[in-house]
């Protein structure tokens, strides 16, 4: 309920102050479960995937957020997964993506990671791939272009400059050769992102 809220209050002032052209929306489905996978340059990335994605997005979170006065209310309240990467049994993270494919929910993953410091695109992990493969859901690659320079990873405060995203078709795993279709995975959001006007 909380997410809606933010969503209805604060998502047209996210697309006002920072969306550009938007390519590809089409290709979000409208009901079954699938994972969101974009390049990652800077904190603005989760705002506007959360207001341009229709559904409910959950992302997986590092615990930095969960463990922050400022971030975690927001991060709570939301629906967020929290990972905690100090932590080598990652059973929790698994129960949740659990129930949250069993409800039919939207799993956010940013392959990379973490905010690129350069805002070039870095090399995926597996993650992403891996959870398709299992649960057996598409992936809807996004390319995000201007993030970076609207709000770098060494900048506190956002300037108001256009954020372009480009949405590709589903991508599906069909293989358990997870650094394969990661690195398939990470070339397609790498073509999105140079040819977000084509």
């Amino acid at each position: 309920m909380l997410y809606k809220i933010i969503k209805i209050f604060f998502g047209p002032s996210v697309k006002f102050l920072w969306l550009g052209k938007i390519k590809g929306l089409e290709n979000v489905p409208q009901k079954k479960s699938f994972i969101v996978c974009s390049n990652h340059s800077s904190y603005l990335d989760f705002f506007l995937l959360s207001a341009v994605i229709p559904r409910k997005v959950s992302f997986l979170a590092a615990e930095v957020f969960f463990n922050s006065k400022l971030w975690w209310p927001l991060v709570k309240s939301t629906g967020q997964i929290k990972v905690d990467r100090k932590v080598k049994d990652k059973s929790q993270v698994y129960k949740e993506v659990d129930n949250l494919f069993e409800k039919g929910g939207v799993l956010g993953i940013f392959p990379e990671g973490t905010r690129s410091r350069s805002g070039k695109m870095g090399k995926g992990h597996i993650g992403a791939v891996k959870f398709a493969y299992k649960y057996k859901v598409p992936i809807v690659p996004i390319g995000i272009t201007g993030a970076y320079n609207a709000l770098p990873q060494h900048k506190k405060f956002p300037k108001f400059k256009k954020i372009d995203m480009n949405i590709d078709t589903e991508f599906y795993v069909d293989t358990d050769d997870y650094e394969k279709e990661t690195v398939k995975l990470m070339g397609i959001i790498f073509k999105l992102i140079e040819h977000k006007h084509e």
